[in-house]
């Protein structure tokens, strides 16, 4: 019942904003303002490639853990596995129509809103036109950003809203803007929300209020800035906690604990079984409060890493009995990587690699129709949603032509997944041209702080995690070819709302 009436709240303040808002784009339009019209034209130009694609792919591409998701939705669960707040974006979507197919729909407005937005700002930026259609073209066919854009993995929604988040930053910079009140209560909400919707985000509650002292500490006075603390402070304790209201603690030790505990079994596995190792008595029993250590130095682990904690009873302690055994094994768990640092950087190593697809063997990214495959099978946790004819393929010949496609590209992930040489050139740029009064700089060190943390902590070797690195990276670089090549001319009539 608190599911049902909480998401019906935020379904009809989502649908009030989204109508508000609406209703001045209309009024932009019917007044030939440059800036909505242009928004629009470029909006259509993202939105109707996709919203094909995603007919094609009808209800799109559902592989494990989404099937897990809509299920608790429908019987209004929170799922804590990819998030609540993952549940809460399924359920806007459900509310909005009965089908799978309307989340994807909902991640394709949402990129096709905000790409689109900053087009706008960069079209008035360019004399260079050739550059823009380059973005354009590789937003729209590049393998990587498709796949994921017709997904429902939370990777897909973060990634949009942490390019909305660097792109508005820059500009805002850029054109030095004095920020309302209403701007920063945006900047505030937005940093919170991608802050927790996954762990690794929290750097945002650092970096972003020392972005906006660096490059508006002259145009923010005291009150903003205690308002500004104070929305994202509230923002983020709301967000981290609410879940607490649905969840009971036993339920999250089976399910919310169980992720958690994903991040520290990528390298955990090949200390215990490497003979050198250091691992004290002490170290050893409380990894055994949490793990089975002599069933997990009988095996022999390979990628994806995390599925050992999902099947397997036998590697697991019933998780954990007390918050004092995890949280003692997670400061034992830090000093054995220290004292074996060597062996944890070449698991990390391993991982890494392989998620950006210098591997042989495993993939990093999984494409197969499993739709259509459970349908064989009869796979229990997909039968829900099989249920809904609303979550069949318009055309499975058509879904299947398009499925081809993707797993060619995945033939050759090295070339169309392989995130390592954007990361490279975007760290190159930083060393090269960081500079305290110019934000491009300062805004992909937001992308390789989460790059270090993805590598320390990522569980498996699924290009997913790296996909909001990988979106808002290549538009930073674009930003970057903008500025080097003289296209750095900004037109007083672009508008920021």
């Amino acid at each position: 019942m608190k599911v049902y009436v909480s998401s019906k709240i935020l379904y009809f303040v989502l649908v009030f904003w989204g109508a508000f808002y609406g209703w001045r784009l209309v009024q932009g339009f019917k007044n030939k303002e440059i800036f909505y019209l242009k928004w629009r034209k470029y909006f259509f130009i993202f939105f109707v490639p996709y919203f094909l694609f995603l007919l094609a792919s009808w209800p799109g591409i559902y592989f494990w853990d989404e099937f897990y998701v809509y299920g608790d939705l429908l019987n209004l669960q929170l799922s804590e596995w990819q998030s609540y707040i993952t549940s809460f974006y399924y359920l806007m979507g459900h509310y909005l129509f009965p089908s799978a197919g309307t989340v994807t729909f909902l991640g394709v407005v949402l990129f096709s809103l905000i790409t689109s937005w900053i087009v706008v700002h960069l079209d008035e930026m360019a004399n260079k036109k050739w550059v823009l259609y380059l973005l354009i073209f590789l937003s729209i066919f590049s393998p990587s950003i498709l796949f994921y854009n017709l997904s429902t993995y939370r990777s897909t929604p973060i990634a949009s809203l942490e390019l909305l988040l660097l792109s508005l930053l820059y500009f805002l910079a850029k054109r030095k803007i004095v920020l309302t009140e209403q701007k920063l209560l945006f900047i505030a909400l937005l940093t919170a929300l991608l802050s927790t919707w996954r762990k690794e985000g929290v750097y945002h509650l650092v970096l972003v209020p020392i972005f906006l002292f660096i490059f508006f500490k002259k145009s923010i006075s005291l009150k903003q800035w205690i308002s500004f603390f104070i929305s994202l402070s509230l923002g983020f304790f709301l967000l981290e906690n609410f879940y607490t209201l649905f969840i009971d603690r036993q339920y999250e030790k089976r399910g919310g604990t169980r992720y958690e505990l994903t991040a520290y079994l990528n390298a955990l596995p090949m200390i215990l079984i490497d003979k050198h190792a250091y691992i004290s008595e002490d170290d050893l029993k409380s990894i055994s409060k949490i793990f089975n250590v002599e069933e997990m130095k009988s095996r022999t682990f390979q990628p994806p890493y995390e599925s050992i904690i999902w099947g397997d009873s036998d590697i697991v302690n019933h998780y954990y009995e007390t918050e004092e055994d995890l949280r003692h094994f997670k400061k034992t768990y830090w000093r054995v990587v220290t004292y074996n640092f060597d062996t944890f950087l070449a698991a990390r190593l391993r991982t890494f690699l392989a998620t950006s697809s210098w591997s042989l063997k495993h993939h990093a990214v999984i494409i197969a129709d499993r739709i259509e495959l459970c349908k064989k099978n009869n796979i229990c946790h997909e039968s829900e949603f099989l249920k809904n004819s609303l979550n069949h393929a318009i055309s499975q010949k058509l879904k299947e032509k398009f499925s081809n496609l993707l797993e060619f590209s995945k033939m050759y992930g090295y070339i169309f997944y392989n995130f390592i040489p954007l990361i490279f050139v975007l760290f190159c740029i930083v060393i090269r041209y960081f500079s305290w009064k110019e934000p491009l700089g300062y805004l992909i060190l937001f992308l390789l702080i989460r790059v270090f943390l993805l590598f320390l902590t990522e569980p498996a070797l699924f290009f997913m995690y790296y996909f909001p690195v990988v979106l808002p990276g290549l538009f930073l670089l674009l930003f970057f070819v903008f500025e080097r090549t003289g296209n750095t001319r900004l037109a007083k009539e672009v508008s920021h709302e």
